[in-house]
């Protein structure tokens, strides 16, 4: 643990003590009414609720030669005026520090990110079933020559996943070796080989090792890129629980229709527990559904996804798709999850932006006989009448349908945002901002 806390130490002075000029900095002040008529997200006996949400966002980058870094952090207060939940301050973000101390040999790195999500994946995405998953990790790479071209890549990271409310906290030890051989044009055949090693907090929760070999090839062209990987993983565990093996993989590629318009699909088989490696990006809700952060059980997941994207002039649209069957090895959990998604903005003058989103998610728990479906849609109109200011109003509907009749809710929702920068880079006061429906309490 020590190396990870003069990882992270360093970082951030060696972040502050390059030159000024080097810096890109911006601080925004921001402040949303939420008005919800359902705060609760309850079947009957509705509440509405006005929220106050004050907060401040921060953010430093700097690319330079040798030293890559990042800060992007937020804290918000959620001060509600029913007293069904209490008000609570939530501080999310991530940050990058990456030092390149030998060129093109030698890195060294540490990361962190903060996210509020879901705990239980069956209940309701409300106050009383979030918490902050706080996930850090440190470590280096070490790039040789081989014979020819070919090059021999060794790394390692530790990993610290922490959580708020749940006994899921983890320490992680990843170690991996790459045998890279360049092929014709940007193609390349890789030999990656990982082992890792899980000591969970919970003494209940059993601890495990991996280990896995995996054969990789990325190419391309211009206007096609792809990659493949296929290999086999084994996982051992403690506990006098069964060893986990099988096959592993991913295939993904975009192709570009034109400059403005790609479509990109991504397919793979993982073997992994909820935390595995801290690489997944979590979110409040993955994919429109809640999130599941409080079991440390490994499980195999099936997964696919589908997503185009495209700008004509002021006007940007996308639409996605997904599938997912995630089979838990030793609980009777089992999701099966599929979606669609759409998404559009234009903007309609030099100031200001209106745009619609939406998703319909569909989710079973095969083991429960479980069948759900959310529905969630919002329309946004953004105006920015000075360089330093913003202001945003949102109109957001959810709805969750089961056969479990306890589950089922509808939900209006209205937010009006106001961002002033203090300092900093214009554009930050916008980077939040969109038609997301999932508005968050």
């Amino acid at each position: 643990m020590r190396v990870l806390i003069t990882g992270a130490t360093a970082a951030v002075f060696t972040l502050f003590s390059l030159p000024a000029e080097s810096l890109d900095a911006s601080v925004v002040a921001s402040y949303t009414a939420e008005y919800t008529d359902n705060t609760a997200r309850l079947t009957d006996n509705e509440t509405a609720e006005l929220i106050h949400r004050p907060g401040v966002l921060g953010a430093l980058s700097h690319d330079g030669d040798s030293v890559t870094a990042s800060l992007n952090y937020q804290v918000e207060r959620r001060i509600h005026e029913k007293s069904i939940f209490s008000d609570e301050t939530i501080g999310t973000g991530s940050g990058l520090f990456e030092w390149r101390a030998v060129p093109d040999r030698l890195a060294l790195y540490a990361t962190n990110s903060r996210t509020d999500t879901t705990i239980d994946a069956r209940g309701q995405d409300t106050p009383d079933n979030r918490q902050t998953l706080e996930y850090t990790s440190a470590g280096a790479d070490l790039t040789l020559d081989s014979v020819s071209n070919h090059q021999v890549v060794f790394g390692y990271k530790f990993g610290r996943t922490s959580t708020e409310e749940t006994r899921t906290d983890s320490n992680r030890h990843i170690g991996t070796m790459e045998y890279v051989v360049p092929l014709s044009g940007i193609s390349q055949l890789g030999l990656l080989g990982t082992l890792s090693d899980v000591d969970f907090d919970n003494p209940l929760a059993p601890d495990y090792r991996s280990r896995s070999g995996e054969l990789q090839f990325s190419s391309g062209t211009r206007k096609l890129q792809y990659g493949i990987s296929a290999g086999y993983q084994t996982i051992d565990r403690d506990l006098n629980r069964e060893t986990i093996d099988g096959f592993v993989g991913a295939a993904n590629a975009m192709y570009r229709f034109s400059e403005n318009t790609a479509l990109a699909l991504d397919a793979s088989r993982n073997i992994q527990d909820t935390f595995d490696s801290g690489a997944r990006e979590f979110t409040v809700t993955e994919n429109g559904l809640p999130n599941r952060t409080d079991t440390n059980e490994v499980y195999t997941e099936d997964s696919f996804g589908l997503s185009l994207a495209t700008q004509r002039g002021r006007t940007q649209l996308n639409f996605g798709a997904f599938y997912s069957e995630r089979d838990y090895e030793d609980l009777a959990l089992n999701e099966d999850r599929s979606g669609l998604t759409f998404g559009a903005a234009r903007q309609v003058s030099r100031k200001s932006t209106i745009g619609i989103d939406a998703g319909l998610e569909d989710r079973e728990f095969v083991d429960l006989g479980e069948d759900e479906t959310f529905l969630r849609g919002s329309v946004f109109f953004l105006y920015a009448p000075w360089r330093a200011l913003s202001l945003q109003l949102t109109v957001a509907y959810n709805e969750r349908d089961s056969n479990e009749n306890t589950a089922d809710y509808e939900e209006w929702v209205g937010l009006f945002t106001v961002r002033y920068l203090v300092f900093g880079n214009p554009n930050s006061i916008n980077s939040n901002s969109g038609g997301s429906s999932s508005a968050t309490r």
